[in-house]
This record gives C-alpha cells, sequence and structure tokens, in this order.
C-alpha cells in the first residue's frame, strides 16, 4: 500500500471507482499518465480551500490540469460534460485549442461575475457602515462644561457613551432553535 499522499490518492480514487471526479473516464494508480488519479480540490489552494476530505476528489491528470486554478469547480464540471456530450474533448485527454479558447472565455465571464457579487457586497458593507457622531472624534471641539473622560485609555478624547435606557426597547426572544421569532417591548 502506498504512504502518505500517495495512500490518500489511491484511497480517493478507490471510493470514485477509479473514475475520474470530472469526465468519469477510468483512471489509473500511475499518477504521471494523462489518466492517472491525482488529488482534486474543489475549492483550490490558492483561493482559501483546505486539505480537509470534504474539499478533495480524484480526477485524471488531464482535468486537473486543465481546471487548474480556476475557482468554480462546478462551472469546469458542467463545461466538461457538456464538452464530452458534443465529443470535442474526449476522457482523459488534453483540450485542444478550440475548447481551451471557450473555456478561457467562460472563466473569464464567471470571474468577471464573481468579482462584481464580491464588489456589491462590498458596496453593501460600505453604504450601512455607520457614519462618525459630530463631536465623538478626536480633536472635536468640546464644550468646556463636558464630563469626557480625559487620559484614559479606553475612552481618551471621546465622549462617554449616553446612558442606556431599557424603556420602549424591542428585545428578540430566541425559540427553541436559537432563531429570533419575535420580539418583547419593555418599558
Amino acid at each position: 500500500m502506498p504512504k502518505g499522499k500517495n495512500k490518500r490518492r489511491v484511497r480517493l480514487a478507490e471510493a470514485q471507482n477509479w473514475r475520474c471526479a470530472y469526465c468519469s473516464g477510468e483512471m489509473h494508480e500511475d499518477g504521471a499518465r494523462l489518466d492517472g488519479a491525482t488529488i482534486e480540490h474543489l475549492v483550490p489552494l490558492v483561493h482559501g480551500g483546505s486539505r480537509d476530505r470534504e474539499n478533495l476528489v480524484a480526477a485524471c491528470l488531464a482535468c486537473n490540469n486543465a481546471r487548474s486554478g480556476f475557482f468554480s469547480a462546478r462551472i469546469f464540471f458542467r463545461i466538461r460534460r457538456w464538452q464530452l456530450r458534443k465529443g470535442r474533448w474526449p476522457c482523459c485527454t488534453f483540450p485542444d485549442k478550440k475548447v481551451r479558447k471557450l473555456m478561457r472565455r467562460i472563466f473569464a465571464e464567471a470571474e468577471a461575475a464573481r468579482e462584481a457579487k464580491l464588489r456589491d457586497r462590498l458596496d453593501v458593507v460600505l453604504s450601512t457602515a455607520a457614519a462618525p457622531q459630530p463631536g465623538a472624534l478626536r480633536g472635536s471641539p468640546r464644550s468646556k462644561g463636558s464630563d469626557e473622560t480625559s487620559g484614559s485609555a479606553a475612552g481618551e478624547g471621546f465622549p462617554p457613551p449616553p446612558e442606556a435606557s431599557i424603556a420602549n426597547t424591542n428585545f428578540p426572544v430566541e425559540d427553541g432553535a436559537g432563531a429570533s421569532r419575535q420580539t418583547v417591548n419593555v418599558g
């Protein structure tokens, strides 16, 4: 029985009945061949993926190299199966020039959509961030009769927090599952 990384690769391949996760081609134990079993990370390590069992599948060397560091395994799987049905990219082979060009275009569109989604999320987070209160910033004008703490490490240059009042405040009440279902008005 192989040791270390090879043992994991063989176990993954055996769990998949020695079939590639993307093209379903029959794989061999020799990882240096095009149809050799390799360890494929669903979320690539360069994109923050882990080496956990849930993130690993066995793929033939050709599919593993064709996908390389592309982020979405799901999109690659769909492209691979589509090309198999059309007969354009046989199992356990490298894609030809036409298929590589098509994949680059689809990958670029998918990455652009992913980046746009991330930008939209960032815009939402930035737009909902609380704006600083006037007078709460260091160096802002203060009245002479204020109770501000001066020199303390926790509140140096900042006004004291407003007095908390629980009157007319809604508190979420959680059910047994931890989800807030209702609110209770105290006051």
